[in-house]
C-alpha cells in the first residue's frame, strides 16, 4: 500500500509537469518551445510510468509500467539535448540530423523492453522487491543496456554543457532563464548518477517523481519570472534566422562556426561548402576572417556586388575569440550608383566622358605617371552644314558614328571625351610620335571613307586633328597647342592632320 507522503510527492510532481506543459503549449510556437514541448511529455510519461509502477501490486503489473516508463527513460535525455541545441542555436544547422539518428538509436532499448523474444538482450533478470513505503522492481540489466544508459547520460551532459556555455557567454537576462533550465537538468543528472551507482537502492527513498517535481519548479520559475522562450535568445534567433543580411560566426582560425539562410544563400548550401567557396574564392574574406579586426569591405561573387562588415568577438577578458560578419547584397545599389556615375561622367549621346571628365581623368593621369603622351583634338568639318541640310537627327548619327570609330581604336589606357558641339578630344599616354599620328590617320581615314545615309540621301564628313607631343606640361598647355593645331588643319584645307612637339 502507498503511503500518503509517496502518493503527495508523487501527484504533486505530475500535476507540476502538467503545469509546465500547459505553460509551454503556451509559447509552443517560439523558439525551442516545441523541443522544451516534447522534453516535457518524456519527462510526463516517465513520471506516470513510475507512479503506475508503485501503485501496481502484481508483478506483471509493475513490470508493463516499467516498460511504460522507458519511453521517458530512453526519450527524455534526447529531448533535452534537442533542446538544448534549438534554445542556445548551438550546432543548429545539425539538428535535424542528429534527432534522426539520436531517436533511432535509442529507440533500440525501447524495443529491447517491449520485445518477447529480444528482452533478454537488455534484462538478465526482474525480482520484485518489498520496501517499507512500497513494493519496488530490481531489474538486473545486461552489457547493451549499461551501454544504452550510458548514452542517455551523454545526451544529458551534452544538453547541459551547451546551455552552461552558452549561459557564459550571453546577456545577464537570458542567463537567468536558462539557469533555470540548467538547474533542474542538473538536479535530474545527478539523480540518474545516484540512482545507477546504488543499484536503485536510492530510489526507493527519493523516486524519479519528486526529482522531476524540483526540475519542473525550476523550469515553471524560468518560463514565469524571466520569459523563458519570450524574449532573447528568441529575439536573436528570429534576427538570426529571418534578416535578410547574411551573418557568418567564425572561430579564431575563420573557419565557419554558424551562418544563417541568407549567408548560406549568397556562398553555398552548407558550412562545409561555405568555407571551400572563401577559402578558393574570396581569399580577401578568409583573410579578414583570421586577422579578428573590424574591417569593411566589397567585392564581387558570381554577379552579386557584397558589401561585407566584419566585427571581432572578445570574451570578458578582451581576448578576441572570433568574428561576427555582416553581408549585405549590395548589387541593385551598386547598380544604380554605376548608372547614376555614368550618367554624370558620360555624354547621353555619344557614351564618351563629358568635357568636366575628361579634363579630370587626364589631369589625375599626368600627376600620377609623368612621361611622353600625346593630345588628340578634333571636331567635325562643316558640322553646322550637316545639321542645315539634313537636320539635327542626321547630325545626332554622324557624332554616334564617329564616336564609336573612336572608340574601337583605344587602348587600354586611352581615354577619350566629347569636349563639346562637335569637337573630341583623345589622351594616349606612352604614345610613340610615329606610332601616334598613324594611329590618327587611320582614324581620318576611316571617317572620312564613311558614307552616312539620311531619309535615303547619302553623305560623307570628315574631320580635321591636331596633335600636342608633350612629357612634362599640364593639360591646359597641351590641350591649347592641340586646339590650335586643329585649327592649322582646318586652316590648310580640313580633313587633315596637324601637330607639335613640346618638350
Amino acid at each position: 500500500m502507498i503511503t500518503f507522503p509517496v502518493l503527495f510527492i508523487n501527484l504533486s510532481s505530475i500535476l507540476l509537469i502538467c503545469t509546465v506543459m500547459l505553460a509551454i503549449w503556451r509559447s509552443r510556437a517560439k523558439t525551442a518551445g516545441h523541443q522544451l514541448m516534447v522534453a516535457s511529455l518524456f519527462m510526463f510519461i516517465w513520471a506516470i510510468g513510475s507512479f503506475g509502477e508503485m501503485a501496481a501490486h502484481a508483478l506483471p503489473a509493475k513490470v508493463v509500467w516499467r516498460n511504460f516508463t522507458q519511453i521517458g527513460v530512453f526519450f527524455t535525455p534526447v529531448a533535452s539535448l534537442l533542446f538544448a541545441i534549438a534554445y542556445t542555436g548551438l550546432g543548429n544547422t545539425f539538428r535535424k540530423n542528429i534527432a534522426r539518428i539520436s531517436y533511432t538509436f535509442q529507440g533500440i532499448g525501447i524495443l529491447l523492453v517491449a520485445t518477447d523474444h529480444w528482452h533478454h538482450l537488455i534484462r538478465s533478470r526482474i525480482t520484485l522487491v518489498r520496501t517499507p513505503l512500497y513494493e519496488t522492481l530490481i531489474v538486473e540489466t545486461t552489457t547493451l543496456a549499461n551501454f544504452l544508459i550510458s548514452c542517455n547520460f551523454f545526451f544529458l551532459v551534452a544538453a547541459i554543457g551547451l546551455i552552461g556555455f552558452h549561459a557564459l557567454t550571453t546577456t545577464t537576462n537570458t542567463r537567468k532563464q536558462e539557469s533555470s533550465v540548467l538547474f533542474g537538468m542538473v538536479i535530474a543528472l545527478a539523480y540518474s548518477m545516484v540512482k545507477v551507482v546504488t543499484s536503485e537502492r536510492f530510489a526507493q527513498l527519493v523516486p524519479i517523481s519528486g526529482i522531476f517535481a524540483l526540475s519542473a519548479l525550476f523550469m515553471l520559475l524560468g518560463l514565469l519570472r524571466y520569459d523563458l522562450l519570450l524574449i532573447p535568445p528568441l529575439a536573436r534567433e528570429q534576427v538570426f534566422k529571418f534578416v535578410g543580411e547574411g551573418i557568418i560566426i567564425a572561430g579564431p582560425d575563420g573557419s565557419v562556426l554558424d551562418t544563417n539562410p541568407a549567408a548560406l544563400r549568397m556562398f553555398g548550401a552548407t558550412i562545409k561548402t561555405m568555407e571551400v567557396t572563401m577559402r578558393s574564392n574570396i581569399p580577401q574574406l578568409f583573410e579578414a576572417l583570421q586577422n579578428q579586426t573590424y574591417q569593411s569591405f566589397s567585392f564581387y561573387h558570381e554577379n552579386t556586388y557584397l558589401q561585407c562588415d566584419i566585427y571581432p568577438i572578445k570574451d570578458k577578458r578582451a581576448i578576441d575569440v572570433g568574428t561576427i560578419t555582416i553581408v549585405k547584397d549590395n548589387t541593385e545599389e551598386k547598380q544604380k550608383s554605376d548608372l547614376l556615375q555614368y550618367r554624370a561622367e558620360r555624354d547621353g549621346l555619344t557614351g564618351l566622358y563629358n568635357r568636366q571628365t575628361f579634363i579630370d581623368l587626364v589631369e589625375l593621369r599626368l600627376k600620377e605617371n609623368r612621361g611622353p603622351m600625346c593630345l588628340i583634338f578634333f571636331d567635325i568639318d562643316h558640322f553646322k552644314l550637316v545639321n542645315d541640310q539634313f537636320g539635327h537627327m542626321a547630325g545626332d548619327i554622324v557624332l554616334r558614328s564617329i564616336s564609336e570609330q573612336t572608340v574601337r581604336r583605344l587602348g587600354p589606357l586611352d581615354l577619350a571625351g566629347r569636349m563639346g558641339g562637335e569637337e573630341f578630344a583623345i589622351y594616349r599616354p606612352h604614345a610613340h610620335h610615329d606610332e601616334a599620328i598613324a594611329w590618327a590617320e587611320r582614324l581620318r581615314a576611316d571617317i572620312a571613307n564613311t558614307e552616312f545615309t539620311f531619309a535615303g540621301t547619302p553623305f560623307h564628313s570628315s574631320v580635321s586633328i591636331g596633335i600636342c607631343f608633350s612629357e612634362h606640361e599640364g593639360f591646359d598647355a597641351v590641350y591649347r597647342v592641340a586646339d590650335e593645331q586643329a585649327y592649322i588643319a582646318k586652316a590648310a584645307g580640313r580633313n587633315c592632320i596637324r601637330y607639335l612637339v613640346r618638350n
